[in-house]
């Protein structure tokens, strides 16, 4: 099973990385990245700088800890211990990732939305599946798309300390081990919503189908983590990765929980299709 699932994650990564759509998701996450940091700091001013570049924030004038405050939670609200562990931490990559966490599951919606409707739609997934198992078929899929959603992660933080270089406070090995950090937390969010987009893709024959259902899908989730019905949303422990190790975890934890419970919800569909 093994090798059937390395053989397809190979095929599909080719495939992917010869994309237009992938070299196009790329070069927007890169320029999209390089314009946020460069937007950031030149709207700073002077210690505003040195506030959203710096570790260590809690040295700072009472005056300005309080605009930080101010600042995180108008995009963390709710919770009060993930404001006071992100003030120890850059504003620009706090500010990043949340922008991360809001807009990358419709990324990962519009690249992987065909992965099995295309295979559908053609009958290739018969062809497919008489040669290998439907676990082995997803989980190659998912590998591969999992891979990718990596490397176009990597390459946007790559971006934002390149861009802000000029402007970083303290060491650099500080910012590459936050920087790492935020990396791997954004990529476990994006396997949770990677999982749903293939359940939907296996949902339907048409590929455009797929895409509507992936990004509804998407939609509802995000006003279901408004309701009081939250705790049933992915999206409400997304801003949970931003906060202390031991929540952080937590989260992460839930969207690769959500992830296998899609993953095994299209086995199950594939099967009972016939397919």
């Amino acid at each position: 099973m093994f090798m059937e699932t390395l053989v397809i994650a190979m095929h599909e990564l080719r495939i992917s990385l010869t994309s237009k759509r992938v070299l196009f998701a790329a070069g927007i996450i890169i320029l999209g990245a390089a314009l946020i940091t460069t937007t950031a700091l030149n709207v700073a001013k002077d210690n505003q700088v040195q506030m959203i570049t710096s570790f260590g924030q809690m040295h700072m004038k009472a005056g300005d800890k309080r605009k930080m405050q101010k600042a995180l939670k108008a995009f963390m609200g709710r919770k009060g211990d993930i404001v006071e562990y992100r003030m120890e931490k850059p504003l620009l990559l706090s500010f990043v990732f949340f922008m991360v966490l809001l807009f990358f599951p419709f990324v990962v919606a519009i690249l992987a939305y065909d992965a099995i409707a295309d295979e559908i739609r053609g009958g290739a997934v018969r062809f497919l599946l008489s040669r290998a198992r439907r676990a082995s078929l997803l989980l190659g899929k998912y590998m591969a798309h999992g891979i990718l959603l990596l490397a176009l992660l990597t390459l946007g933080y790559l971006s934002v300390l390149v861009s802000g270089l000029y402007a970083l406070q303290g060491s650099m090995g500080a910012w590459l081990r936050e920087t790492s950090s935020l990396i791997i937390l954004s990529w476990i969010m994006t396997l949770g919503y990677l999982g749903w987009v293939l359940f939907a893709s296996s949902m339907v024959k048409k590929p455009f189908l797929a895409l509507m259902l992936s990004i509804a899908g998407l939609l509802v989730m995000g006003i279901v983590g408004l309701t009081r019905f939250h705790a049933y949303s992915p999206n409400f422990y997304k801003i949970d990765l931003l906060g202390p190790p031991t929540m952080a975890y937590q989260s992460a934890g839930i969207f690769l929980g959500f992830a296998a419970l899609m993953l095994f919800c299209a086995g199950g569909l594939l099967q009972w299709r016939d397919l």
